[in-house]
């Protein structure tokens, strides 16, 4: 099973297969240059993916693709106990709340989370139901993507599910995974490796780059660079200008909603974030891990997509360098081996 990102800065394949029920790696693949996929027409699309399945000689047409976290809505609800028509109904009157778009145009997804808590005394036990909904437009555009490639797809999942699959593990208490892409982070909150909250926003990697172009008023690449060879620490210090102009954009932005779903999280759920999972090419930021960390008083981790997978020693330094941009890749193939 090939499990194919298709990222707004890159793409991303990895090819897994069952060895003696173990996910065991066949290969993998992204592409070098970061031309934004979002601003692509659709053919050459197809042609950076088809050419990247060729470099990384895939062997299987098999695969499992993700909708981009900002194409979907997302929530969960709690209902009491009733029929599958009743639910359906309580569904389409929930999206309706969700969505700025008409639900005829919308692709739902729903399904019941197994519940941790026993049967109230007082009545019928209630269900939470996690919802999904994406345009149809967006899902028939991935689907078309995939066809024109001469790929069998085999499902279109959320990010959500596929970073759950590689990240966490069975004995994962209330966790936080922060997905740092190019332009947007979403935030997605689990308990005993069910999804509590999710939330997205508009702050990436591109983010801290402008920034950091505007407060020193240098080209996108010059800034690009810097980001890349300071991170949140500096040879002048934390008060250096580029420094100053990240931390300032995830201070107001990434730090106050992480702040904001914990609080949330502790009214709903009486539960606190016990650990901080970073997850995308932009969670690489150099010191991002122990900043937060320092900031929030949460333990604070670069995922590692690869801990479920049986692979060469040989590829550990270049898999581990390159792990945080492939974890929704690697969940995407990991859905070969869900019951």
């Amino acid at each position: 099973m090939v499990g194919i990102d298709l990222g707004i800065a890159t793409i991303k394949v990895v090819e897994l297969k069952n060895e003696n029920n173990k996910p065991t790696l066949v290969t993998f693949g992204i592409t070098t240059d970061e031309s934004t996929t979002s601003r692509l027409d659709k053919d050459t699309v197809i042609k950076n993916l088809v050419d990247l399945l060729a470099q990384a000689r895939t062997t299987t047409d098999r695969v499992v693709g993700a909708l981009p976290a900002t194409s979907i809505f997302s929530t969960i609800v709690e209902l009491p106990h009733m029929s599958d028509k009743e639910v359906n109904s309580a569904i389409q009157w929930e999206v309706k709340k969700l969505v700025p778009l008409p639900i005829e145009k919308m692709s739902l997804n729903w399904h019941i989370l197994p519940s941790q808590e026993p049967a109230s005394k007082d009545g019928p036990k209630k269900v939470k139901i996690i919802i999904n909904a994406a345009p149809k437009d967006t899902t028939k555009q991935y689907v078309d993507i995939f066809k024109k490639s001469n790929l069998r797809l085999i499902s279109l999942e959320t990010e959500i599910k596929a970073l759950q699959r590689a990240l966490l593990t069975p004995t994962e208490k209330t966790s936080l995974i922060i997905d740092i892409g190019a332009t947007n982070t979403s935030l997605m909150v689990f308990d005993n490796n069910l999804p509590l909250l999710t939330k997205n926003v508009e702050i990436g990697g591109s983010t801290l780059t402008n920034n950091i172009a505007t407060t020193l008023n240098i080209n996108f690449d010059s800034a690009d660079q810097t980001k890349i060879n300071m991170g949140l620490t500096a040879s002048g210090g934390m008060d250096h200008p580029a420094v100053k102009s990240m931390k300032f954009a995830i201070d107001n932005i990434l730090i106050r909603e992480i702040r904001y779903l914990s609080t949330i999280l502790r009214s709903s759920n009486n539960k606190n974030i016990e650990k901080i999972i970073l997850s995308g090419g932009s969670a690489q930021l150099k010191n991002l891990p122990q900043y937060l960390e320092k900031e929030l008083q949460i333990k604070t981790t670069l995922g590692n997509p690869w801990q479920k997978i049986k692979y060469p020693a040989e590829l550990k330094d270049e898999l581990d360098k390159i792990g945080p941009k492939m974890s929704v890749a690697v969940g995407l193939a990991l859905k070969i081996f869900e019951k």
